[in-house]
């Protein structure tokens, strides 16, 4: 249900405001930590992948040709 802005008083108004704000910035420094901490996984998969054999042959498995 959309909220009838125009039959809130002032300060009403102002306390949705300034709720509304605070919970964005909050949001924001969420996104901002997540963004960081995909950035980590991604640099540290990468340097496990890097050091990780692509294919490990398996012991009763015929050299491959």
């Amino acid at each position: 249900m959309t909220p009838t802005f125009s039959t809130w008083d002032r300060a009403t108004l102002d306390q949705f405001a300034m709720d509304a704000y605070l919970r964005l910035q909050q949001q924001q420094d969420q996104l901002e930590q997540l963004r960081g901490d995909l950035k980590d996984a991604i640099e540290a998969y990468r340097a496990v992948n890097m050091f990780t054999p692509r294919f490990v042959q398996n012991a009763d498995s015929p050299p491959a040709t």
